[in-house]
């Protein structure tokens, strides 16, 4: 992890709060446990904090730390992300154990528009699902 710039005093104190959790979080989630700051400023905190490379912004108000995932966690988050998709490809099948490598990319079919996102030097797509006529 790369990390640019120092945090602030509330960066550091949200950033704290964070550490160890490996899942999805959104801003309302943190809204939530910091209700003493506006919404304003908990929405301008998580973009900086996205900004020095110490979360990554999944799609809009969802996150995760920047952090070492293994492979498992990997698959729940890319679930997590999308959850009215489903894992395909190489990705299902290492995950079903019927091949032995790890997969570069994970991939997740969905009905939604592709989009890929890096985590761990890893890529993850979410393709659009395939339709037969």
């Amino acid at each position: 992890m790369t990390i640019k710039n120092p945090l602030t005093k509330q960066e550091l104190l949200i950033y704290n709060s964070l550490k160890g959790i490996k899942t999805v979080f959104t801003n309302k989630e943190i809204q939530n446990i910091f209700q003493e700051y506006k919404v304003q400023r908990i929405n301008e905190i998580l973009f900086s904090l996205n900004k020095k490379n110490y979360l990554i912004n999944l799609e809009k108000s969802k996150y995760i730390l920047n952090d070492v995932y293994s492979i498992e966690d990997l698959f729940k988050l890319s679930y997590l992300v999308n959850y009215n998709g489903y894992i395909a490809f190489s990705s299902a099948l290492y995950y079903y154990g019927l091949i032995d490598y790890e997969p570069f990319t994970i991939f997740i079919i969905n009905n939604k528009k592709s989009k890929e996102l890096i985590i761990n030097n890893r890529s993850e797509e979410h393709t659009s699902e395939l339709q037969s006529h």
